[in-house]
């Protein structure tokens, strides 16, 4: 349905198969990018069954169609910038098919309204922006899985960090006297929405800080203690091997026993260690100094996010 609705909607502005089947190509390349976990094709077929729900209400249904397809075209969860440049992709895209330009402005102004998700003087463009917050009035099951879902896509930023950032985001939409500006999302989705975001800003705010001193001497801060250890562990390591910083010395990927992963973080040494019958702990090397804490405090961060992000 997505594509087959993406095709119609080129096809109505060009009769150049081959182009239409190349863009058509951009889009799912772009939107399947391993990268992204939440702002994939699955978002945008949520979208389109949300928005054909209330196909009547909408006064230019190709106009939020071209919105559709192009508004996370482009996306970095490390820029600050996708909208502008899902924006300016796009206009050039339609260029090519020769779609009127104020189709093209139209659809560029309803691109940048996600970046906000205020109220606009445009109806579509709320009805728009309504249903790209629609996952946050999803039933409590539906809600985690979207929270995992954009966790991973922000995978490299530690815990202390991410937490915060979202916590702010959220109590953003809290502050709204309504979260959605139709008064059809805003009966279908508001109440829930509200309480999903509760919960959330709860569970954020609540991560435990678990560290302890061991008898011979090193400090242990115990990451992961239920779920799949191996997996865990094997998640954990990735993240380290794409950290600037980190200069590993031996891994022994284990496998149901135990495992190991010793390395150097901005010149402290450190272990990631797992034990099939213990857990996931990160240890530092014994009577480790001040210095040596810290450092493994900003690791310990980095590392929750695979807690966090459920991975088991």
């Amino acid at each position: 349905m997505l594509k087959e609705t993406f095709i119609n909607l080129l096809t109505n502005n060009s009769d150049n198969r081959s182009l239409v089947s190349e863009l058509w190509t951009e889009i799912e390349q772009n939107y399947s990018n391993k990268k992204r976990h939440y702002h994939t094709l699955s978002h945008l077929d949520n979208l389109l069954n949300q928005l054909t729900e209330v196909k009547d209400k909408i006064i230019n249904w190709e106009t939020l169609l071209f919105t559709l397809y192009y508004h996370d075209i482009v996306y970095n969860a490390l820029q600050s910038d996708n909208e502008e440049k899902s924006a300016e992709l796009a206009e050039k895209r339609m260029k090519q098919i020769s779609v009127p330009n104020q189709i093209i402005e139209n659809c560029k102004t309803q691109i940048l309204a996600t970046k906000k998700h205020l109220d606009n003087s445009e109806i579509d463009t709320n009805y728009f922006t309504d249903a790209d917050l629609s996952v946050l009035g999803l039933d409590e099951i539906s809600y985690k899985e979207y929270s995992k879902l954009v966790r991973k896509e922000f995978l490299y930023y530690p815990s202390i960090i991410y937490n915060k950032g979202r916590v702010k985001v959220l109590e953003h939409f809290l502050s709204l006297k309504r979260i959605y500006k139709t008064e059809y999302f805003f009966h279908k989705y508001e109440n829930q929405a509200r309480e999903n975001i509760k919960k959330e800003i709860r569970t954020l705010n609540g991560v435990r800080n678990e560290l302890f001193l061991e008898t011979t001497n090193r400090w242990s801060f115990n990451i992961e203690e239920d779920g799949n250890w191996y997996e865990f562990f094997q998640n954990g390591v990735e993240i380290l091997e794409n950290t600037k910083g980190v200069e590993k010395i031996t891994y022994y990927s284990g496998f149901f026993d135990s495992g190991y992963y010793r390395f150097y973080y901005n010149k402290v040494k450190l272990n990631l260690e797992y034990d099939g019958m213990l857990g996931v702990d990160l240890r530092t090397e014994p009577n480790p100094t001040e210095n040596d804490l810290d450092v493994a405090k900003i690791v310990y961060e980095l590392l929750k996010t695979v807690r966090n992000q459920n991975y088991t």
